[in-house]
């Protein structure tokens, strides 16, 4: 819906109008995970701060595709695990943060639980910048950053047999 970008004085969309986008946004979802290969990876970022596009997403990814694994997308780096296949790791000092976590569910339609939102990235002008030991982050509200969202998905197994039952969409 591309509500994170400006200048936006006022939005004329309607919820219904809303609404659509995010049935858009599913169906591209389907065709997609379909598309993937077992292993591949699958970005989904949007250009909005609707946690029913973001987070919601998600949420719906991982409830109707079990093929689709969440994994964190601030990772910048791979290393090779004991079968010689490249896994996402997190190596200490090597894991950047640049935007803030997801919405928790109940968060406005977030729909991720904890564990799930610290996989995400969600960019807007209120960020805040904060550290830890395992992670930095350097958005923050100096950035002034445009809305919006990514994450990262792998595909576990190939759901191509399954494909003949339809998902809801």
């Amino acid at each position: 819906s591309a509500l994170g970008l400006r200048p936006r004085l006022r939005v004329d969309a309607t919820l219904k109008e809303l609404d659509e986008f995010v049935v858009a946004q599913r169906r591209i979802l389907w065709a997609a995970v379909m598309l993937l290969k077992p292993g591949g990876r699958l970005v989904f970022s949007t250009c909005t701060v609707n946690p029913r596009e973001n987070e919601g997403q998600v949420r719906f990814a991982l409830d109707q595709y079990p093929c689709l694994k969440l994994v964190d997308a601030t990772i910048t780096g791979q290393e090779q695990d004991q079968d010689n296949k490249q896994e996402d790791v997190i190596k200490p000092l090597s894991r950047t943060r640049v935007g803030d976590i997801g919405l928790l569910d109940g968060d406005d339609g977030g729909g991720l639980n904890d564990q799930q939102r610290r996989l995400v990235q969600r960019f807007h002008s209120s960020s805040s910048t904060s550290s830890s030991s395992s992670s930095s982050t350097t958005s923050g509200s100096g950035d002034d950053s445009v809305g919006f969202f990514i994450s990262k998905f792998i595909k576990t197994e190939s759901i191509r047999a399954d494909s003949s039952s339809s998902s809801s969409l």
